[in-house]
């Protein structure tokens, strides 16, 4: 079985919120633009979290990164198809889903206006700004070789240092 589904009623005070994120670089508090979102809405949200850094999503309670542990709940990954898509947008999505039934949503306040002003930047973002990024990490000769593959030889043993990034620009995104 895997991590459950995560409902209001169940989490409760959030007394304990752990959240797993991929490891730090380049001078930002994840290598993930995705757990760097997701730890944003937690700290403009006022939760207080522990950090647990892993390299790889395997480490985490959901199998996927970013992920929340809230009082032992795993947050981040939904059974019997609740939920959609695959991937780390797909997993904070599933995250900020949880948090917002759970009474924690940043938006409640906005006013239609705005709240369509967001979406197009989400939107933005998402869409274009997220392909253009992995688009340079992973695909770009000379950034691929400067940073992407400069960072995984920090986190990583050889010869892991050289198949993780190898295999991830590989499924990365088409050149």
């Amino acid at each position: 079985a895997g991590p459950i589904a995560v409902r209001p009623r169940e989490l409760g005070a959030m007394e304990s919120v752990t959240l797993y994120k991929f490891e730090a670089g380049w001078g930002l508090p994840s290598f993930s633009p995705e757990c760097v979102a997701l730890e944003a809405y937690l700290r403009l949200s006022g939760i207080r979290f522990a950090e647990e850094r892993v390299t790889s999503a395997n480490s985490s309670p959901t199998g996927r990164l970013p992920a929340l542990d809230i009082d032992g709940l795993a947050v981040g990954s939904w059974e019997d198809g609740e939920g959609s898509g695959d991937g780390e947008a797909a997993s904070v999505s599933r995250v900020l889903d949880g948090l917002r039934k759970a009474g924690v949503d940043l938006d409640k306040g906005l006013s239609v206006e705005d709240a369509c002003d967001l979406e197009a930047y989400l939107s933005l973002a998402e869409n274009a700004l997220a392909v253009a990024t992995q688009w340079a990490l992973w695909c770009d000769d000379q950034s691929y070789a400067e940073g992407t593959r400069v960072f995984y030889s920090g986190i990583y043993p050889f010869p892991l240092s050289h198949i993780f990034p190898w295999r991830q620009r590989r499924g990365g995104p088409a050149k």
